[in-house]
C-alpha cells in the first residue's frame, strides 16, 4: 500500500470541491425571458493554481427542454447573462473540465410559466 502522502499528491484532497462562487443579486426577480445577471468569483480557487480552461456552463429549467451547455475554452467570464425561457427553479453550474474539477452552482426561482409539451392521442 502506498504512503498516503503520495495518494495525497495524485489525489489532493481538494479535487472536486465546490470553489467557484455564483451568485443572483438578491434585490432582481427574475422573470421568463428577461436576462439574468450571475456574478461568478473565482478567489477560492486561488492557492492551488486558479480555475484553468475550459470551463463548463449547464443552465436546466424545469423542463427538459429548457436544459443548456456552453463551454468557455479562451476566457473566464467575470460574469454570465443567462435569459430563462419559462418560470420555476432554474439551476446553473460552473465548473472545470479537467485540472481540479472546481465548481460552483446557484438556483434560483424564475416568475412566469412553466413550459408544457402537448400531450400525444
Amino acid at each position: 500500500m502506498p504512503a498516503p502522502s503520495l495518494i495525497e499528491e495524485i489525489c489532493p484532497e481538494y479535487i472536486g470541491e465546490e470553489r467557484i462562487a455564483l451568485s443572483v443579486d438578491p434585490s432582481s426577480a427574475p422573470r421568463a425571458f428577461q436576462s439574468v445577471l450571475i456574478a461568478i468569483d473565482y478567489s477560492l480557487c486561488d492557492p492551488e493554481g486558479g480555475a484553468v480552461l475550459p470551463l463548463e456552463m449547464l443552465v436546466q429549467g424545469p423542463s427538459p427542454s429548457s436544459f443548456r451547455r456552453l463551454v468557455f475554452s479562451r476566457t473566464k467570464p467575470a460574469e454570465i447573462v443567462i435569459t430563462p425561457r419559462e418560470g420555476g427553479r432554474h439551476l446553473v453550474v460552473l465548473r472545470e473540465m479537467a485540472h481540479n474539477r472546481f465548481h460552483g452552482k446557484v438556483a434560483f426561482d424564475v416568475a412566469g410559466e412553466q413550459l408544457t409539451r402537448p400531450r400525444l392521442p
